[in-house]
Protein backbone atom coordinates (compact mmCIF):
# COMPACT_ATOMS: atom_id res chain seq x y z
CA UNK A 1 0.00 0.00 0.00
CA UNK A 2 2.97 2.38 0.97
CA UNK A 3 5.01 1.16 -1.98
CA UNK A 4 1.76 1.68 -4.31
CA UNK A 5 1.05 4.99 -3.00
CA UNK A 6 5.45 6.18 -3.14
CA UNK A 7 5.25 5.44 -6.54
CA UNK A 8 1.95 7.26 -7.92
CA UNK A 9 3.47 10.14 -6.38
CA UNK A 10 6.74 10.45 -7.80
CA UNK A 11 6.33 8.97 -11.16
CA UNK A 12 8.69 11.25 -13.10
CA UNK A 13 11.59 10.20 -10.60
CA UNK A 14 13.03 6.77 -11.72
CA UNK A 15 15.82 7.11 -9.39
CA UNK A 16 13.65 7.41 -6.21
CA UNK A 17 10.98 4.16 -7.69
CA UNK A 18 14.42 2.57 -8.35
CA UNK A 19 14.72 2.62 -4.54
CA UNK A 20 10.90 2.16 -3.34
CA UNK A 21 10.23 -1.48 -3.01
CA UNK A 22 7.59 -3.59 -0.77
CA UNK A 23 10.57 -4.75 1.18
CA UNK A 24 11.47 -1.05 1.88
CA UNK A 25 7.90 -0.29 2.70
CA UNK A 26 5.92 -3.37 2.85
CA UNK A 27 2.10 -2.90 3.00
CA UNK A 28 0.43 -2.23 6.55
CA UNK A 29 -2.80 -0.86 7.72
CA UNK A 30 -3.73 1.56 10.91
CA UNK A 31 -6.40 0.34 13.46
CA UNK A 32 -8.17 2.43 15.94
CA UNK A 33 -11.01 1.78 18.32
CA UNK A 34 -13.66 3.55 19.80
CA UNK A 35 -12.44 2.63 23.15
CA UNK A 36 -8.90 2.62 24.35
CA UNK A 37 -9.25 -1.15 26.56
CA UNK A 38 -10.50 -2.67 22.89
CA UNK A 39 -6.54 -1.72 21.86
CA UNK A 40 -5.34 -4.84 23.51
CA UNK A 41 -7.73 -7.40 22.55
CA UNK A 42 -7.37 -6.19 19.21
CA UNK A 43 -3.64 -6.67 19.19
CA UNK A 44 -3.69 -9.94 20.50
CA UNK A 45 -6.35 -11.12 17.96
CA UNK A 46 -3.86 -9.83 14.92
CA UNK A 47 -0.92 -11.28 16.85
CA UNK A 48 -2.58 -14.26 16.32
CA UNK A 49 -2.86 -14.07 12.77
CA UNK A 50 -1.26 -16.18 10.55
CA UNK A 51 -1.70 -13.27 7.48
CA UNK A 52 0.19 -10.60 9.85
CA UNK A 53 3.90 -10.67 10.21
CA UNK A 54 4.03 -7.63 12.93
CA UNK A 55 1.54 -5.70 14.75
CA UNK A 56 3.07 -2.13 16.88
CA UNK A 57 1.09 -2.17 19.99
CA UNK A 58 2.72 0.89 22.20
CA UNK A 59 1.47 -0.48 25.35
CA UNK A 60 3.23 1.90 27.72
CA UNK A 61 1.83 4.92 25.62
CA UNK A 62 -1.90 3.67 25.72
CA UNK A 63 -1.57 2.76 29.60
CA UNK A 64 -0.60 6.26 30.35
CA UNK A 65 -3.40 8.03 28.08
CA UNK A 66 -5.58 5.88 30.25
CA UNK A 67 -5.10 6.71 32.97
CA UNK A 68 -4.81 10.58 32.44
CA UNK A 69 -8.52 9.67 30.98
CA UNK A 70 -9.68 8.37 33.72
CA UNK A 71 -7.93 11.26 35.97
CA UNK A 72 -9.58 13.59 33.83
CA UNK A 73 -13.12 11.96 33.81
CA UNK A 74 -13.35 12.29 37.89
CA UNK A 75 -11.81 15.54 37.95
CA UNK A 76 -14.48 16.23 35.36
CA UNK A 77 -17.35 14.89 37.90
CA UNK A 78 -15.65 16.65 40.92
CA UNK A 79 -15.84 19.65 39.19
CA UNK A 80 -19.33 19.31 37.54
CA UNK A 81 -20.72 18.53 41.58
CA UNK A 82 -18.91 21.16 43.03
CA UNK A 83 -20.18 23.78 40.36
CA UNK A 84 -23.71 22.70 40.40
CA UNK A 85 -23.63 22.63 44.41
CA UNK A 86 -22.69 26.31 44.22
CA UNK A 87 -24.77 27.56 41.38
CA UNK A 88 -27.59 26.19 43.07
CA UNK A 89 -26.49 27.77 46.45
CA UNK A 90 -26.06 31.23 44.14
CA UNK A 91 -29.40 30.88 42.47
CA UNK A 92 -30.79 30.42 45.80
CA UNK A 93 -29.66 33.31 47.39
CA UNK A 94 -30.51 35.60 44.29
CA UNK A 95 -33.84 34.49 44.13
CA UNK A 96 -34.10 34.68 47.99
CA UNK A 97 -33.34 38.34 47.58
CA UNK A 98 -36.18 38.88 45.17
CA UNK A 99 -38.89 37.20 47.03
CA UNK A 100 -37.59 39.47 49.87
CA UNK A 101 -38.28 42.58 47.75
CA UNK A 102 -41.32 41.29 46.97
CA UNK A 103 -42.68 40.13 50.03
CA UNK A 104 -45.50 42.91 50.33
CA UNK A 105 -46.83 41.97 46.95
CA UNK A 106 -47.19 38.17 47.50
CA UNK A 107 -48.80 38.91 50.55
CA UNK A 108 -51.73 40.50 48.46
CA UNK A 109 -51.40 37.43 46.06
CA UNK A 110 -52.48 35.20 49.38
CA UNK A 111 -54.87 37.24 50.41
CA UNK A 112 -57.02 37.92 46.91
CA UNK A 113 -56.81 33.81 46.33
CA UNK A 114 -53.47 33.70 43.96
CA UNK A 115 -52.42 30.24 44.38
CA UNK A 116 -49.04 28.88 45.10
CA UNK A 117 -48.40 28.06 41.42
CA UNK A 118 -49.21 30.92 40.48
CA UNK A 119 -46.81 32.73 42.74
CA UNK A 120 -43.83 30.31 42.38
CA UNK A 121 -44.13 30.40 38.51
CA UNK A 122 -42.04 33.87 37.82
CA UNK A 123 -39.13 32.81 40.20
CA UNK A 124 -39.37 29.49 38.67
CA UNK A 125 -38.87 31.34 35.10
CA UNK A 126 -36.39 33.30 36.64
CA UNK A 127 -34.35 30.06 37.80
CA UNK A 128 -34.56 28.92 34.09
CA UNK A 129 -33.56 32.05 32.77
CA UNK A 130 -30.22 32.21 34.93
CA UNK A 131 -29.75 28.89 33.65
CA UNK A 132 -29.24 29.22 30.64
CA UNK A 133 -27.79 31.91 30.21
CA UNK A 134 -25.15 30.79 32.54
CA UNK A 135 -24.85 27.48 30.30
CA UNK A 136 -24.64 29.41 26.84
CA UNK A 137 -22.02 31.63 28.17
CA UNK A 138 -20.46 28.94 30.00
CA UNK A 139 -20.10 26.68 26.60
CA UNK A 140 -19.57 29.84 24.45
CA UNK A 141 -16.33 30.68 26.44
CA UNK A 142 -15.19 26.65 26.52
CA UNK A 143 -15.88 27.12 22.45
CA UNK A 144 -13.44 29.88 21.76
CA UNK A 145 -10.66 28.29 24.44
CA UNK A 146 -11.50 24.57 22.39
CA UNK A 147 -10.49 26.54 18.92
CA UNK A 148 -7.41 28.30 20.30
CA UNK A 149 -6.21 25.53 21.93
CA UNK A 150 -6.33 22.76 19.10
CA UNK A 151 -3.23 23.06 17.46
CA UNK A 152 -1.74 22.73 20.33
CA UNK A 153 -3.54 20.02 21.55
CA UNK A 154 -3.93 18.20 18.08
CA UNK A 155 0.00 18.04 18.25
CA UNK A 156 0.08 17.09 22.03
CA UNK A 157 -1.94 14.34 21.33
CA UNK A 158 -0.22 12.98 18.02
CA UNK A 159 -1.44 10.10 16.06
CA UNK A 160 -4.64 10.01 18.35
CA UNK A 161 -7.64 11.43 16.12
CA UNK A 162 -9.39 13.56 18.65
CA UNK A 163 -9.02 17.26 17.29
CA UNK A 164 -10.70 18.89 15.85
CA UNK A 165 -13.70 18.52 17.64
CA UNK A 166 -16.94 18.50 15.13
CA UNK A 167 -19.45 21.91 15.67
CA UNK A 168 -21.97 18.87 15.77
CA UNK A 169 -20.66 17.38 18.72
CA UNK A 170 -20.39 20.70 20.29
CA UNK A 171 -23.70 21.41 19.28
CA UNK A 172 -24.90 18.47 21.00
CA UNK A 173 -23.16 19.14 24.24
CA UNK A 174 -25.23 22.96 24.28
CA UNK A 175 -28.54 20.65 24.15
CA UNK A 176 -27.55 18.56 27.03
CA UNK A 177 -25.88 21.61 28.96
CA UNK A 178 -29.61 23.50 28.43
CA UNK A 179 -31.25 20.28 29.65
CA UNK A 180 -28.91 20.21 32.93
CA UNK A 181 -29.28 23.80 33.31
CA UNK A 182 -33.28 24.30 33.07
CA UNK A 183 -33.44 21.19 35.51
CA UNK A 184 -30.83 23.22 37.82
CA UNK A 185 -32.75 26.79 37.21
CA UNK A 186 -36.03 24.64 38.73
CA UNK A 187 -34.80 23.04 41.48
CA UNK A 188 -32.92 25.90 43.13
CA UNK A 189 -35.77 28.70 42.57
CA UNK A 190 -38.26 25.81 43.64
CA UNK A 191 -36.07 25.69 46.96
CA UNK A 192 -35.84 29.19 47.50
CA UNK A 193 -39.87 30.23 47.19
CA UNK A 194 -40.94 26.78 48.85
CA UNK A 195 -38.91 27.87 51.73
CA UNK A 196 -41.07 30.85 52.00
CA UNK A 197 -44.44 29.89 50.64
CA UNK A 198 -44.54 27.29 53.54
CA UNK A 199 -44.81 30.44 56.10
Amino acid sequence: MHCRFIKSKNKNDPLLLDLVTADILPSSLEISTTKLEDLAAVSTTLKNSPIVQEVIYQKDVIATLTSWTNALRRIGIAAIVVLSLVSIFIMMTIIGVKISQKKEDIEIMKLIGASKRYIRKPFLMEGIFYGVVGSFIGWLIATISLWYGTPFLSSFLRGIPLFPVSFVSLLSLLGIELVFAVLLGIFSSYLAVLRYLKR
